[in-house]
């Protein structure tokens, strides 16, 4: 684009965007942009629930898994780089609609595509660990796996200082 001209409609991630490219420099770029995200209706509901449905029978039949699916449609890096799975979570954090539903879904099995927050999910839970107060008895794994985290993160911190010590770099 040049100066002063108008993109045609780009979509991303958060909706559609109307840019208008501004001043150009040597390193920058003035845009100006419109951000139209659209709202979905009931026929896009039914549509996404189908589609839900869908994946859910093709996971339980075995012609696909939940991991190729998140990799297929997941939009968030994060869950994409865990194939989905959240590992121990406290259901009070997730909306509260669902709390109950993460309750009564059998251990190891696939749920039935779930509407909450304006998005569909599906969810296996795999196991369920008593709440409350973190003690050593009941939740040992995950505080020896953030120890080890921690102090993976302050060696390499460490490292980080160690290395800018010894280190000169000339910038011309």
């Amino acid at each position: 684009m040049k100066a002063g001209e108008y993109s045609g409609a780009v979509e991303t991630q958060f909706g559609l965007h109307l840019l208008k490219l501004g001043e150009i420099s040597d390193s920058q770029v003035h845009v100006f942009h419109i951000l139209l995200i659209p709202e979905p209706d009931d026929s896009d509901r039914k549509l996404t629930a189908e589609k839900m449905s869908n994946i859910h029978n093709d996971i339980v039949s075995g012609k696909t898994s939940l991991a190729e699916q998140v990799q297929l449609f997941s939009t968030d890096d994060y869950v994409r780089s865990k194939d989905g799975r959240m590992g121990i979570t406290d259901i009070s954090l997730l909306p509260a609609d669902i709390h109950e539903l993460l309750l009564n879904i059998p251990l190891e099995s696939l749920s039935m595509p779930i509407f909450s927050a304006d998005q569909y999910h599906l969810i296996i839970v795999h196991e369920r660990v008593p709440g409350g107060k973190v003690n050593l008895t009941n939740h040992w794994p995950e505080v020896e796996s953030m120890s080890l985290e921690f102090k993976k993160r302050d060696r390499y911190q460490s490292w980080i200082n160690d290395q800018r010590q010894r280190m000169y770099i000339q910038i011309k």
